[in-house]
């Protein structure tokens, strides 16, 4: 296929606009539309090669692959190696082991599925989830498993020809509407739903390609190559084509936004945009002006390595600095990623690329170890980093109860056990019951009835998150009025996040806990009253622990959470006597000046406000002791 340099024009300003939205999210907010606009040229050059092949009668699969590999494997393998040894420097365990399972799912360019299991691409945790550009280059690979066989057995008869690629065409289509209408996720990631964006550049491909019958009998045939800008005319009608396209392309990325429902029917404004650019051909004055400048070309050249390594320095440069990177930081990263890009072109893809032997097995070899590598890492649950050494996995608190929760209802420990706990209120006392189900589930039955930003108090209508926590919080507060109903309990503890609903004063901590202590009629034999745990800047924190070279002066927090809760902590003296107990975990794990997420090297909180399992592991012990008196 004759090289055009307009679409390598085409390919700076789709990875451009790309970058620029991840460097800068507010100016380009729609920069991700870049991605398309690269499905459509791929579709578009990949379609005419194949149709090259077919017309010389020299279409061999495999050879399409081995060119693939060629064309793919040394850039990604360079990259996602390098992730993972960035990664075993900079992650903690359970994040390793996320990058291991990603860096598996990349080499089998199925990362797309794996990712719309998880969390969305516009989602705030996307930035922990170095590999996750590398979705849109499975979802290339799963078209072309398909896109070559089903040509090479149906170019010979045009209406079939012609048929496939029209059904297949109006197929995905419909998926990527219907998915973006239900599920956004699986719209996003899964490849049914964005084929027709790679087939409508083979569309424009192939209607360039006019065919035309040697005889009668279809014994020959032969494809006449036509550029669709010569059958438009006059010119301007070319170069509005063009100006056309650019603009589609334009708008989609600084007005279209990730609350549009993306892909869905927006995704047709930055396709029909590249197409009409293609279909414009090279001699108009846009395409051969700018598209052709040279520096657009080079941009365009080494775009398939700068859309690799981009990513990774922004995810790991995001998780580094805990927090939203300065301009500076930012634009020093774009300078990065272009260097590495136009290293990784001149001294690794294409040599390798253009080498008349080139080494196809052994660059798939490369890329099933780094797959099995990827594999080790996640099944090993992320131990071979390094922070596995110099600290524990982060543990959430939180006890994960077989099966479904009812109302925010769950046993833990030995239902059949001689003694019983029940445990109720927020997050705040979720944030204990897995190490109190390790140290006594053995012959304890632990019931947990408790529900996130739900105050469980008579006033059980105050919720941190508004309105729509409403009825949520009125099923937990009778789910647990039905529970305890004519029962007795060893222990019972209950927690709340008390100053996170308004708790300030002496007078409204007494208040709190007289209400507490008469609490829907609960009979125990004993009451343990957990107070709040106090705030750290967590992201900060982390920060400082990954790397001194990012860490910052100060990470104290100075919200007057723990003022609140020393206040509490002088009422509570006033009622802890007999079989009330109050346990406070800055006791446990913080100093007189505050609270920190880390206790030498060891993480005692999971995020802002809750601990992990270590972290409440000294208080869930003198509660047991407690118990036991």
């Amino acid at each position: 296929m004759k090289y055009r340099a307009d679409i390598d024009g085409l390919r700076a300003l789709a990875v451009s606009s790309v970058v620029m939205y991840h460097a800068f999210p507010d100016l380009l907010p729609g920069g991700f539309v870049g991605v398309d606009v690269f499905f459509v040229i791929s579709g578009y050059l990949i379609t005419g090669i194949i149709l090259d092949d077919l017309e010389a009668g020299r279409l061999d699969v495999l050879s399409f692959f081995a060119r693939r590999v060629r064309r793919l494997f040394p850039a990604l393998l360079l990259v996602i190696t390098a992730t993972l040894l960035a990664g075993w420097l900079i992650l903690f365990p359970h994040e390793y082991a996320l990058l291991g399972k990603h860096a598996l799912s990349a080499a089998a360019f199925g990362i797309n599925f794996v990712l719309a299991a998880e969390e969305g691409y516009f989602d705030v945790g996307a930035y922990a989830k170095p590999l996750l550009h590398l979705w849109s280059l499975a979802v290339e690979e799963q078209f072309y498993l398909v896109w070559p066989a089903l040509l090479l057995l149906t170019w010979k008869w045009a209406r079939p020809f012609s048929m496939v690629l029209i059904v297949f065409w109006i197929f995905s289509l419909f998926v990527s509407l219907y998915l973006a209408s239900v599920s956004p996720e699986e719209a996003f990631f899964w490849p049914f739903g964005r084929f027709w964006e790679l087939l409508t550049g083979a569309a424009l491909v192939m209607l360039e390609r006019r065919r035309t019958s040697a005889s009668a009998r279809h014994e020959t045939s032969s494809w006449r190559i036509v550029s669709l800008g010569e059958v438009v005319r006059p010119e301007y009608r070319r170069n509005a084509l063009s100006c056309l396209g650019l603009l589609a392309i334009g708008l989609s990325a600084l007005f279209l936004s990730s609350d549009m429902g993306f892909p869905g029917a927006w995704a047709g404004l930055p396709v029909v945009g590249a197409t009409l650019i293609m279909a414009a051909g090279q001699k108009t004055w846009l395409n051969r002006m700018l598209l052709s400048n040279r520096a657009l070309v080079f941009v365009g050249l080494i775009s398939y390595p700068l859309y690799l390594w981009h990513w990774p320095l922004f995810s790991f440069g995001t998780i580094v600095s805990g927090s939203e990177m300065a301009i500076g930081v930012r634009l020093a990263l774009v300078a990065v990623s272009i260097i590495l890009a136009g290293l990784t072109y001149r001294y690794i893809e294409a040599p390798i690329r253009h080498r008349p032997r080139s080494p196809v097995m052994a660059l798939s070899a490369g890329m099933l170890l780094v797959g099995a590598f990827g594999a080790w890492v996640f099944l090993a649950d992320g131990g071979t980093g390094l922070k596995a050494q110099t600290t524990e996995r982060f543990e959430l608190g939180h006890h994960e109860c077989d099966g479904p929760r009812r109302y925010g209802y769950c046993v833990a420990g030995n239902p059949e056990g001689p003694r019983s706990i029940l445990v109720y209120g927020d997050s705040h006392a979720l944030h204990i019951t897995e190490s109190l189900s390790r140290r006594v589930g053995a012959d304890t039955r632990i019931t947990i009835i408790a529900d996130g930003s739900c105050f469980m108090g008579t006033d059980w209508r105050i919720s941190i998150k508004g309105d729509e926590r409403f009825e949520q919080c009125q099923a937990v507060i009778e789910g647990l009025q039905r529970e305890v109903a004519g029962k007795r309990y060893d222990l019972v503890i209950t927690g709340q996040r008390w100053h996170a609903y308004g708790l300030t004063t002496a007078e409204q901590y007494e208040a709190a806990i007289l209400d507490r202590l008469n609490n829907f009629g609960i009979e125990a034999r004993k009451l343990a009253i957990l107070g709040t745990t106090a705030n750290v800047d967590f992201k900060c924190e982390l920060s400082s622990f990954r790397t001194r070279f990012f860490s910052k002066d100060d990470c104290r927090v100075k919200d007057g959470s723990f003022e609140s809760i020393k206040v509490f902590e002088r009422v509570a003296g006033k009622f802890s006597q007999g079989g009330v107990r109050f346990f406070f975990p800055h006791a446990f794990i913080c100093q007189a000046s505050g609270c920190s997420a880390f206790v030498g090297r060891h993480a005692v909180y999971f995020d802002d406000h809750h601990l992990t399992v270590l972290g409440s592991s000294q208080m869930v012990a003198q509660i047991v002791s407690f118990l036991d008196e």
